[in-house]
């Protein structure tokens, strides 16, 4: 049986390595690598969080290469719920704790998703983060909602397809 963690490492494998090169990646330890890797400790960090003793030393074994991994690209993903179907490009992003990421979300870089005293983020099924672009505080991101790069989100986008830059600015 497939569990939700095998589907969710498989589709990230497939988006990181579409032109089949995985093998030469994982001899030169290259930014692809680095990214699956990352994704795929992440995923089992879930996958052995509440089992017998066994899959707790699994489950700690995973969590420190993750740690490890996460301090070298520095990616950091929320643990308290598990982000299915995220995709990354490049390194440098923060997502809060308590912060809600939808499913097929995509992330290109540079990119931070974090709360304030109001309240955490929420962001819908398929949203795109432009490289550097910043979503800050209690908001409601809809889905398919594309964000530019360098945009700054303070404000709720509630649209679904919505494109957005600069400072909230919706074009579409």
């Amino acid at each position: 049986m497939v569990d939700k963690y095998s589907k969710s490492i498989k589709k990230f494998k497939e988006l990181a390595f579409c032109n089949g090169d995985f093998f030469l990646s994982f001899f030169s330890k290259n930014q692809k690598y680095l990214r699956y890797s990352l994704y795929k400790n992440y995923c089992l960090c879930f996958k052995y969080k509440n089992s017998n003793m066994i899959g707790k030393i699994i489950y700690l074994y995973r969590k420190f290469k993750y740690l490890r991994i996460s301090s070298k690209i520095n990616v950091q993903l929320p643990f308290n719920e598990f982000v299915d179907h995220f995709y990354f490009n490049h390194y440098n992003i923060v997502i809060s704790k308590k912060a809600i990421i939808g499913k097929n979300c995509n992330f290109v870089g540079n990119n931070c998703v974090g709360g304030n005293s109001k309240g955490e983020p929420k962001l819908g099924e398929g949203v795109y983060l432009g490289y550097g672009a910043i979503v800050i505080g209690n908001v409601e991101i809809a889905e398919k909602t594309v964000i530019g790069a360098g945009a700054i989100i303070t404000k709720d986008i509630l649209k679904p397809g919505s494109y957005v830059v600069g400072l909230d600015e919706v074009l579409k």
